[in-house]
C-alpha cells in the first residue's frame, strides 16, 4: 500500500522538559504508524540524529537561553520505490542560566562620591536582566548588560550590601543568584564631639569628653582614640569600644585649660583606618567657665553663715529630694573676707528604698509548656532589686491557685519565663518587687493566658469484658483522660483491633466522657485493642493496649495490659492474626453499637476565658 507523505508526519509535538542545555521532546504517530521506519531530529542547521522508533527525542549540548529551531521527520523506506521522509518543525528555547558570581576584577566598588559599578558574569543568550540591591535598588530594575550602575550618591564606603540577579532571555526566567559583597573600606570620618555637655559631666579633677559616631564610618568601627592636645599635664590615651560615646579624662588640675581629640578608627588597613581629628577645645576643669560650653557642676548649691563662734562647733545640713541608691559628690568649703578655702570633697551613695509596685504584667504564650512574663518597673531605681514571680493556675471558675514561683536579681531584665507547665492550662502571674529595705505591693494579677495543647495521655478506665449471657460479644469501654492528662480538647478516639482478623482502625467523635463499645466475636480466640485519644490539631495521645481472650463458656475471660505476657506464643503471628489464632477469621460485625455518657465539662468548656 502506498502512502503519502502528509500522512507521515507526526502530531502534537511538544516540550516536556527543560533546562539551561537541555530540551526534552515526544510527538504523536499517525495512522501510518507501520510505515515509519525511523523517527529523526534537526536542530537549527546540525546534525540529523535518529531515535529509531522512539517518540521521545532528549537534546543535549544546548546554549542556555537560546530559542532553537527543531525538526521531527519521518522516515519510510517500505510503502514507496524510494526512502520519504517528511518533518513538523517546532521552536522550543532553553532556560537561560543563573548569572553570577559577582566580577570583582572588573567591578568599580569605591563609593566615594555614593556611586558604584557592579558587574557580574554570565553565560548563554540573555536579552534582559532584573537587579535589586539592598537599600540601594528595592525596586527590581530591568538591564540589557551584566553591571548596574547606582544613582543618587546613596552607596556607602565600607558597608555591606546584597546583590539579587536574575537573567531574562525568550519570556522565561533564571534562578535567583544572590551575593552579598561590600564597598571599599576608606578612611573614617572623624566623630562629631558634642558642643553641649551634661550636668556633672565636669569634676574638679575629671571630666567627661563625649562623641557621636560618625555619620560616615566607611567600614566597621573598631574603636575611639580619646587624647590631650595641650594641658598643663599629660593624659594617656584612651582606646574605647565601639559601644561607648564618652570617656571620663582624669586626672586633671583644677581650674586648668586643656583641648581633647576624639579619632574614629574602622577596619581598613593600617595607613587608612584612623579618621582626621574631632576636637574639643578649650575645656575646663571645675573652677572656671568654659569657654565653649559651660557644664553645670552640681545640682544643688547651699550657702550657709554662720558667725565666729558656731564657726567652732560641728555643723550638720540635710539635703533632700534625692534618688534612692545613688552616687553623689559633695564638697563643703569655707569662705571669708579673703576668700575660698580648700574644699573637702567626698562621694556618697543614698539609701536604697522599698520599691514601688510593678505595673503591665503581661503574660505571653510561647509553648504548650512555656509562658513569658513581662512587666513595668516604675524609676527611680530602689536599690538592689529581686523580683518574685508567682505563678497561678485557674482552673474553671475557681479562685487562682499558687503553683510555682521564680526569683530575678536585677532592676533592668524585667522578663522572666517559666516552663515545666500544664499543656492547655490556664495560668495568671503576679510580680512583687524587694530589696532591703522590703517588698513592694503585690502587682495586678496578669490577664489569664492558656498554654498551647500537646499530645493527650492516657484514657481511662479502659476495660475489655463479655456482657453477660453471651460468649460471642464483647465490649470495650473506656472513659476520657483525667482533665489534667487531656492537654487540650479531644477531638476524637481511634481504636485499633484485629477482631476480623486483620488490623482495622475506627475513629469514634469525642461528644461524650464515657465510651461503650461491643463487637461480635468468636469464643477462644485472642483479640488486640489499641486505644489512644486525638485533639483538635490532630496530635495522637498516649497509647493503651490490651489483649483479650475469649475463652469458652464456664471459663472465666481474661484480658491483659501487658504484652510481654503474650510475646513467646504470638510473636510470630503479628497483630493481623492473633484474632484467628486456633481457628479461622472471624465473620464480619453482625451489630457495631456505642454506649455514651454526656460529658460533664465539654472539655474545657468553662475552663477557658
Amino acid at each position: 500500500m502506498y502512502i503519502t507523505v502528509t500522512e507521515l508526519k507526526v502530531s502534537n509535538p511538544a516540550l516536556t522538559t527543560r533546562s539551561e542545555t537541555f530540551l526534552e521532546i515526544e510527538w504523536t504517530v499517525t495512522e501510518a504508524t507501520g510505515a515509519i521506519e525511523e523517527f529523526r531530529y534537526q536542530v537549527g542547521s546540525g546534525a540529523v540524529i535518529s531515535v529509531n522508533k522512539e517518540t521521545t527525542a532528549n537534546i543535549t549540548g544546548l546554549i542556555p537561553g537560546n530559542m532553537y529551531t527543531i525538526k521531527i521527520i519521518s522516515v519510510d523506506k517500505n510503502s514507496a520505490p524510494t526512502e520519504q521522509t517528511t518533518y513538523v518543525q517546532i521552536s522550543f528555547a532553553t532556560k537561560p542560566a543563573v548569572p553570577g558570581p559577582i566580577d570583582l576584577v572588573n567591578s568599580d566598588l569605591t563609593a566615594s562620591d555614593g556611586q558604584i559599578i557592579i558587574r557580574w558574569k554570565s553565560s548563554g543568550t540573555v536579552m534582559f536582566y532584573t537587579v535589586t540591591i539592598s537599600e540601594l535598588v528595592t525596586n527590581p530594575t530591568v538591564v540589557n548588560n551584566p553591571f548596574y550602575i547606582t544613582r543618587g550618591n546613596v552607596a556607602k564606603n565600607g558597608y555591606r550590601y546584597t546583590l539579587t540577579v536574575k537573567a531574562n532571555s525568550n519570556s522565561l526566567e533564571s534562578g535567583e543568584y544572590i551575593e552579598k559583597f561590600r564597598t571599599v573600606i576608606t578612611q573614617p570620618n572623624p566623630p562629631t564631639v558634642q558642643s553641649t555637655c551634661l550636668e556633672d559631666d565636669s569634676k574638679s579633677t575629671s571630666i567627661y569628653v563625649r562623641w557621636q559616631a560618625p555619620t560616615y564610618p566607611n567600614g566597621d568601627i573598631l574603636y575611639y582614640l580619646v587624647d590631650t592636645v595641650f594641658g598643663p599635664t599629660t593624659v594617656p590615651q584612651f582606646n574605647t569600644s565601639i559601644n561607648v560615646l564618652d570617656q571620663k579624662v582624669g586626672p586633671l588640675l583644677e581650674e586648668s585649660l586643656y583641648c581633647f581629640r576624639v579619632k574614629s578608627v574602622n577596619d581598613g588597613p593600617d595607613k587608612i583606618r584612623t579618621s582626621d581629628l574631632a576636637i574639643n577645645s578649650n575645656v575646663a576643669s571645675q573652677g572656671q567657665d568654659l569657654i565653649l560650653r559651660k557644664c553645670a557642676t552640681h545640682k544643688i548649691l547651699i550657702k550657709e553663715y554662720r558667725n565666729s563662734t558656731e564657726l567652732m562647733s560641728s555643723m550638720s545640713y540635710e539635703i533632700d529630694q534625692l534618688l534612692p541608691y545613688t552616687d553623689y559628690d559633695v564638697w563643703i568649703n569655707a569662705i571669708n573676707a579673703a576668700g575660698d578655702g580648700d574644699r573637702n570633697e567626698t562621694s556618697v551613695q543614698t539609701d536604697s528604698e522599698v520599691p514601688q509596685k510593678p505595673l503591665s504584667v503581661v503574660a505571653s504564650v510561647v509553648s504548650s509548656s512555656e509562658i513569658t512574663i513581662t512587666w513595668n518597673q516604675p524609676s527611680p531605681r530602689p536599690g538592689v532589686t529581686t523580683y518574685h514571680v508567682e505563678a497561678y493556675e485557674v482552673v474553671l471558675n475557681a479562685q487562682p491557685t499558687f503553683v510555682k514561683f521564680s526569683n530575678l536579681t536585677g532592676f533592668s531584665p524585667q522578663t522572666s519565663t517559666f516552663s515545666g507547665l500544664e499543656a492547655y492550662w490556664n495560668f495568671t502571674f503576679s510580680v512583687v518587687a524587694a530589696t532591703d529595705k522590703g517588698n513592694s505591693e503585690q502587682s495586678d494579677m496578669s490577664g489569664r493566658v492558656t498554654t498551647r495543647q500537646d499530645a493527650p495521655g492516657k484514657v481511662t478506665n479502659f476495660e475489655i469484658t463479655i456482657p453477660a449471657n453471651t460468649l460471642t460479644t464483647m465490649q470495650v469501654s473506656w472513659a476520657i483522660p483525667l482533665l489534667r492528662d487531656r492537654n487540650g480538647i479531644i477531638k476524637e478516639y481511634r481504636i485499633s483491633h484485629n477482631i476480623s482478623g486483620t488490623t482495622t482502625l475506627e475513629t469514634i467523635t469525642a461528644e461524650f466522657e464515657i465510651f461503650q463499645k461491643l463487637y461480635y466475636i468468636t469464643p477462644d480466640r485472642h483479640y488486640k485493642v489499641e486505644l489512644y485519644a486525638v485533639n483538635t490539631i490532630n496530635q495522637i495521645g498516649q497509647k493503651e493496649q490490651m489483649i483479650f481472650h475469649a475463652i469458652p463458656k464456664n471459663e472465666r475471660p481474661r484480658q491483659e495490659h501487658d504484652e510481654s505476657q503474650h510475646g513467646d506464643q504470638y510473636e510470630d503471628l503479628g497483630m493481623d492474626n492473633i484474632s484467628s489464632y486456633q481457628g479461622t477469621k472471624d465473620i464480619p460485625n453482625v451489630y457495631d453499637q456505642i454506649g455514651r455518657v454526656q460529658t460533664i465539662d465539654k472539655h474545657y468548656e468553662n475552663m477557658l476565658p
